[in-house]
């Protein structure tokens, strides 16, 4: 049987939290955006985490684990898009009898030494963990298509400090500008790491088979480790049954505004309006834009800004 871990999620995944600086407003935010990194799952508010929020008449009902109910005219789910570790559907995956586990919950080399471990994905989080394992263990990276790199820095300045001077980082064109994968952003070593093999990279394999691994050529080889670098999705259980999500638990919107429950909106989306979205630097952006929606949709007076 497969043994699978469970992460531990962020710190603070339940505490409660405070709306994005600059913005006064009364209405309720669902939860807490985390920017960047993994928020357990469940929002929360100072009475408890919210187990379920229902729309009807115009309103909204907020129903709270310790038994309290509020009621608002309009809600914002600000609990983000990384709450959920995204299990892919590889063959074989749920008989594999080594060990699975996502880089949610991954923490560091210890436990790993001398096994044969193989990370699946082409991001990030991917190629991080597995230029580290690599340290200690023998390590495949193994993607769908191409590995791509970015420089972390260019003529001197930081990937991020050209996006943001450019304005490409908050121009709502931005993410229709890049197709295809997210490429790692490297100063260097992860490629280099790549090039001498450790880890090496290989095209996704076949199947699992009970502890082994069938490659694309047909080899097959014990594995003690299958390490998901797959990305995350929106956790939003207490939303279930609103309409305001696809069949994957994903919200439908536009620019954080549910385009099928009028008087929803989210925040700290992925892409929600720019590549900034998701990050401490662009949250607060996007929940003027929102509140500002909301609220004159619903005939209110719009947000106060006091600060920028």
């Amino acid at each position: 049987m497969t043994r699978r871990l469970r992460g531990r999620g962020s710190a603070n995944g339940n505490a409660s939290c405070t709306g994005p600086r600059g913005i006064a407003t009364g209405v309720p935010a669902v939860g807490c955006s985390p920017a960047a990194g993994i928020a357990n799952s469940g929002a929360s508010t100072a009475a408890g985490s919210i187990e379920r929020v229902t729309a009807g008449n115009g309103a909204f009902t907020i129903s709270v684990a310790d038994g309290s109910v509020v009621r608002a005219p309009v809600v914002v789910a600000a609990s983000g898009g990384f709450g959920t570790p995204m299990w892919p559907a590889l063959p074989g995956l749920d008989s594999f009898s080594g060990r699975v586990l996502h880089a949610a919950q991954y923490r560091n080399t210890d436990g790993f030494a001398g096994e044969r471990v193989v990370v699946v994905g082409g991001g990030n989080s991917a190629a991080q963990v597995a230029v580290e394992l690599a340290q200690v263990a023998a390590v495949s990276l193994t993607t769908r298509g191409p590995l791509r790199f970015q420089a972390q820095r260019i003529l001197g300045r930081d990937f991020h400090w050209w996006l943001a001077r450019t304005g490409l980082d908050t121009s709502r064109w931005g993410p229709r500008l890049v197709t295809g994968t997210v490429p790692v952003i490297d100063d260097g070593r992860y490629r280099a790491a790549i090039r001498v093999g450790r880890p090496d990279h290989r095209p996704l394999f076949i199947r699992l088979e009970g502890d082994r691994v069938v490659w694309a050529d047909g080899m097959a080889e014990q594995v003690d480790v299958v390490l998901l670098a797959t990305g995350y999705r929106p956790d939003l259980p207490y939303l279930a049954g609103t309409g305001a999500l696809d069949e994957d638990g994903v919200p439908v919107h536009a620019g954080g505004l549910s385009t099928s429950v009028a008087g929803l909106g989210f925040v700290g989306l992925e892409r929600q309006r720019s590549f900034a979205s998701a990050t401490l630097r662009g949250v607060g952006r996007d929940a003027a834009h929102v509140l500002d929606g909301l609220l004159q949709r619903s005939g209110r007076h719009a947000v106060r800004r006091v600060a920028r």
